[in-house]
């Protein structure tokens, strides 16, 4: 019935994959993407991504078409990750047999979602004794009426291109909008769950990134943002995000929000020095690696003194490599022979007496007779001291 009611609605076709390449999520799911764009750039039609494991509010899809007539060419929606196990039973209590659908609000998903956090979602809170590395999405907790977050990827609910069959990399919400629809004025980012809302349900056993004790930090956020976002994403950062499940008034909210500013502002300052700028800074070779990896492997634009830097690391690196690995080699070849080999032992020994004066104080001061002749030997009988060092140098050439 349902399936008969949207088919009223809309022209449907389904499409098998069995011929497609599933050996990963993700590939599969960009390889079904790329056909429906290809087929509704032919047609010049607006493109709604939606997916089966996905919840949609109440309203959302209402409010995405609003905004599209108003102008906009792209409409992304916030949302977060949930467990598929304790969603499902409580989605259940609210089916409607008489028209075969549930309807929850922005407020009523939110409200059922927020305690049912999937663990990749957790990793996410600012909070987390195991903060994600992959910094896509910041979440505050507030209190018991949502989160607060901070966004570079969003989910691409629809966009209706500027440049038709445009490519793009890995995932649609990396790069797919860059090319599509170019201007960042075009795009529509709804920052609050009455407006639009979506929440993904995943089993708890699903988990990708890395679930290793970490602490959440600005340069952390930065060193993010170096390898894993477009200039729109950034720009996307700025949005303040608010899903809630009743009034925004409390005063944790705005606590939230200026501490994300504040985050926010710390990592952007890194982002957005060159190489000179944080030659003194402790997170400088990081960024440094970086940079030089995406000048390797990307054609982005570079700032022409992080272009030369990174130019001359390139070559100083196996340089000095090199000449590590020639001494190295060299000092192996010396020490094989005994005058070097004793001359190396005699500086170690007075390097050790002048870098630890208290260690060398208490042996003397534990041992003093046989140190005191030792010394009154040397002091009173110099030249027979020196042809002795001189003597056993011989004795080895």
């Amino acid at each position: 019935p349902d399936f008969k009611r949207l088919e009223s609605l809309v022209p449907v076709e389904i499409e098998l994959i069995d011929a497609m390449d599933r050996s990963h999520g993700h590939t599969a799911m960009s390889a079904c993407n790329r056909l429906a764009i290809e087929k509704s750039d032919n047609h010049g039609r607006i493109i709604v991504f939606l997916q089966p494991d996905t919840l949609v509010s109440d309203g959302t899809l209402k409010n995405m078409e609003r905004v599209l007539k108003e102008g906009k060419r792209v409409v992304q929606v916030a949302g977060f990750r949930t467990q598929l196990e304790r969603m499902i039973p409580s989605i259940r209590t609210h089916y409607d047999a008489a028209t075969s659908s549930i309807q929850l609000s922005g407020r009523q998903l939110v409200d059922i979602a927020k305690d049912k956090l999937h663990p990749i979602s957790q990793t996410c809170l600012w909070d987390s004794p195991r903060f994600t590395n992959y910094n896509a999405h910041i979440y505050w907790r507030v209190g018991d009426e949502g989160f607060f977050a901070r966004c570079a990827h969003f989910h691409p609910l629809a966009v209706y291109p500027r440049v038709r069959h445009a490519r793009f990399d890995f995932t649609v919400d990396y790069n797919y909008f860059d090319q599509a629809v170019p201007n960042f004025d075009d795009y529509y980012i709804a920052t609050d769950s009455d407006e639009m809302f979506m929440c993904e349900m995943s089993r708890e056993s699903y988990f990708i990134g890395s679930d290793a004790p970490n602490t959440a930090s600005a340069f952390q956020i930065a060193r993010w943002m170096e390898g894993h976002t477009t200039e729109k994403h950034r720009r996307s950062f700025s949005k303040k995000i608010y899903f809630h499940n009743g009034s925004k008034e409390n005063a944790e909210w705005r606590k939230a929000e200026a501490f994300s500013d504040q985050v926010l502002k710390e990592a952007f300052s890194i982002v957005n020095k060159n190489l000179v700028q944080l030659w003194k800074t402790p997170f400088y070779f990081p960024i440094l690696a970086e940079r030089t990896r995406l000048y390797y492997h990307t054609h982005q634009a570079f700032h022409k003194s992080d272009r030369a830097v990174i130019l001359w690391t390139s070559k100083l690196v196996p340089a000095y490599k090199a000449y590590k690995q020639t001494i190295g080699q060299t000092k192996v070849v010396l020490y094989q022979y005994k005058p070097i080999r004793t001359i190396w032992n005699y500086y170690k020994i007075l390097r050790y007496w002048i870098t630890t004066p208290r260690q060398t104080l208490h042996k003397i001061t534990a041992r003093p007779r046989n140190y005191a002749k030792i010394l009154l030997y040397w002091a009173k009988n110099p030249m027979q001291t020196a042809r002795k060092i001189i003597h056993r140098l011989k004795a080895f050439v």
